[in-house]
């Protein structure tokens, strides 16, 4: 058994001392299309009609705000069977947790936007505050822990005909917003970029239909602005929809075997022909995805983002109905079952 540990701080951290300070932010309340529960997000007050020039600089961040802490235990095996079969195998439990709440800026975008805080902080935290903004009240989470396994054999057969195989079974790494690149956590998104244009889409959860007022229901009404109150001046901004580790990336269960035997023609020569099979149970896993939700009034608008439970009485019809729970557009998939012959010569 083997506890690995790993943590990073004190990294490099931007600094805009011109910054709009979070007491100029107005807290607004939207909702969350794939639930139509409240989400709080923040809108420069009115007052500021415009931007301090940036006076950057560069310091460390704080272990307070910024650091990323990776724990997992590993249970290794080994095994010599009869017939001179030779096995291995390992098992992994294993997790990630990330504080980014250092509200970051760069070259391009000096304005220190709260907005970015929103789930900044996966160690729960409920006493972590930046300028007055309570972290934990902007979401709550609780990474899960991951699992991985994966096993290894070499099978001797008959005739000198030796086989192999492998099965590993883990979810793909994949990126959720806020520092950790190996988490395996999908996220779920949608843009604010201005007042016209992002508007909730169509099949957000609990919303009026489309046709209605958008003073009904508290402004939550498909093709409504999601935000009434943005200002310009905030450039765009992103909403994290759901915490880390509520979706995961696909698990991937993947078998290779092989076979092989050595024939000897003369004293230096040798021939070595494999077989090898790569993928054999076809696994499709998806690679990459999109987790943006689509600001649409027409088409599949939330549906592919949806639960199941969600889907069965969302009255969707047409493409959104046979789309509904599916997850995003699939941009990348596992390399399908793939077969290889080769001969090794040695002389």
């Amino acid at each position: 058994m083997n506890w690995f540990r790993r943590a990073s701080y004190q990294g490099t951290l931007l600094v805009n001392e011109n910054a709009i300070p979070f007491s100029s932010w107005v807290p607004a309340q939207i909702y969350n299309p794939l639930s139509g529960t409240p989400v709080t997000v923040f809108n420069l007050s009115p007052s500021v009609t415009s931007l301090p020039a940036a006076k950057l600089y560069q310091t460390n961040t704080p272990q307070s705000l910024v650091r990323d802490v990776y724990q997992g235990y590993e249970f290794q095996g080994s095994a010599r069977l009869k017939r001179g079969i030779f096995a291995t195998f390992g098992y992994t439990v294993e997790r990630q947790l990330v504080r980014n709440c250092a509200a970051n800026v760069t070259v391009g975008t000096p304005l220190q936007n709260p907005n970015t805080l929103r789930y900044c902080d996966w160690t729960g935290d409920s006493s972590l505050s930046l300028q007055g903004v309570n972290i934990s009240q902007l979401g709550s989470v609780a990474p899960p822990w991951a699992n991985n396994f994966v096993g290894n054999a070499v099978i001797p057969i008959r005739w000198g005909l030796v086989g192999a195989l492998s099965f590993l079974s883990n979810n793909y790494q994949g990126s959720y917003t806020g520092g950790a690149a190996n988490d395996g956590y999908l996220p779920r998104t949608i843009a604010i970029s201005s007042a016209k244009t992002s508007v909730y889409p169509n099949g957000s959860v609990g919303a009026q239909p489309l046709g209605t007022a958008c003073t009904a229901n508290n402004g939550y009404v498909v093709g409504c602005p999601i935000d009434p109150g943005y200002n310009s001046l905030q450039g765009s901004t992103t909403v994290q929809l759901i915490a880390p580790g509520a979706y995961r990336t696909p698990r991937l269960s993947q078998l290779d075997i092989s076979f092989k035997r050595t024939f000897r023609i003369r004293e230096r020569l040798t021939l070595e022909p494999t077989f090898q099979m790569f993928n054999l149970l076809n696994s499709n896993a998806a690679i990459s995805q999109t987790t943006s939700i689509p600001l649409t009034t027409s088409g599949t608008g939330t549906a592919p983002f949806l639960t199941p439970q969600q889907c069965s009485g969302a009255g969707f019809t047409g493409a959104a109905q046979a789309q509904c729970g599916l997850g995003g557009n699939i941009s990348t998939i596992t390399t399908p079952r793939l077969m290889k012959l080769a001969l090794t010569v040695r002389f």
